[in-house]
């Protein structure tokens, strides 16, 4: 069972497919709903909302629960890996439920390596933090 993460919400936006709530420190939380599909309108629509609330100063560190029993459309997947898509993310830290959704980020991150983020998957929420909290630690010192 996994341990529930407690973080204040500064604002949050609930869409068909999946929520987005803006932590405290450049932490952006997404969940992408189980048993969804994000096509190229979804991937924008987060993009557009990530954009949205942007510091210009300041890069995100994003974890993403991608959900049970979810896909993502080849255009989406397009769409994501461009370096335009990710120039306000320091890092992506990206929860996987199945095989299907490692190969999905495993061939995603060849794309990514060649850009500034940094991406990596994980089996859990709380180690998918961590990480991303030990990067934000030592980017700030």
């Amino acid at each position: 069972m996994e341990t529930e993460i407690k973080h204040d919400i500064l604002k949050a936006y609930d869409l068909k497919y999946s929520k987005i709530e803006f932590w405290e420190e450049d932490l952006v939380y997404i969940e992408i709903y189980p048993n969804t599909e994000i096509d190229l309108d979804a991937a924008v629509k987060q993009y557009n909302i990530l954009k949205e609330n942007h510091k210009k100063d300041k890069l995100y560190f994003v974890l993403v629960d991608s959900g049970k029993f979810t896909t993502i459309t080849k255009e989406a997947r397009d769409f994501s890996a461009k370096p335009e898509s990710n120039d306000m993310t320091y890092a992506l830290a990206v929860v996987i439920y199945s095989l299907a959704q490692r190969l999905i980020i495993n061939f995603h991150s060849r794309f990514i390596s060649r850009q500034k983020m940094k991406l990596k998957a994980f089996q859990n929420k709380e180690d998918a933090l961590n990480w991303l909290l030990e990067l934000k630690k030592a980017v700030s010192n």
